[in-house]
């Protein structure tokens, strides 16, 4: 938001202050995203030796279909979602999905409950960017809304690159089951700081017709 003077004037020390939260906290949720949408490519190669797990060439690219049928279906809901609980909320609601996503396929004994863990964790890894991306935008100075969004776009990469380096150190010295307890983290670091320092969406506020809220953010 573009907070002014009187006058009229911008205030550039506000609207930095305005965007800077609210960017660095989607920032470390479009990391954990980052992550755990390459996790499973990361150590795929262990699950596959894994002769308990039962995983297989066919059935490992099946498994990676549910995971993107369930980012699918994440991004699609989401927006109306968003309408009954706010962004904030379901912000909350993604990470603590892909979350307990992870937590399942940790824990699988066999291919379908791994698959069914993957497709939980799609469900909220498709609806985490749309929303990011949103609460960036509506936060960010309108002379720096491209800077913002691609300043958000690396803790993707960031977070592919974290989830091949547990592929290569953890899922090697630990077994792959590691990586995906590693998965579990944004559940544990993110979801308190989205909730104890991330704003509500002033657009979201003003659609409820809570002006007072919406002008206080």
């Amino acid at each position: 938001m573009n907070l002014t003077l009187a006058s009229g004037a911008p205030r550039p020390s506000q609207t930095f202050r305005t965007v800077f939260p609210v960017l660095a906290l989607c920032w470390l949720a479009v990391f954990f995203d980052g992550m755990d949408v390459n996790i499973y490519g990361a150590v795929m190669p262990h699950m596959l030796d894994d002769s308990g797990l039962g995983l297989t060439p066919a059935s490992a690219g099946t498994i990676g279909s549910w995971t993107t049928f369930g980012m699918l279906i994440g991004a699609l809901t989401a927006g109306n979602l968003t309408d009954w609980l706010g962004r904030r909320l379901m912000l909350v609601a993604s990470v603590t999905l892909f979350s307990v996503g992870s937590a399942v396929c940790a824990v699988a004994g066999g291919v379908a409950l791994f698959g069914f863990g993957r497709f939980v964790s799609g469900l909220g890894l498709g609806g985490l960017m749309p929303l990011c991306l949103a609460m960036v935008m509506e936060f960010a100075p309108p002379r720096r809304a491209a800077l913002t969004t691609g300043l958000l776009m690396t803790s993707y990469h960031f977070g592919g690159m974290a989830a091949t380096g547990l592929g290569l150190t953890l899922a090697q010295a630990a077994g792959w089951r590691w990586v995906f307890w590693a998965g579990v983290l944004p559940a544990v670091i993110a979801v308190p700081l989205l909730l104890k320092l991330l704003p509500e969406s002033p657009g979201v506020l003003l659609a409820r017709g809570e002006r007072e809220k919406a002008d206080a953010v």
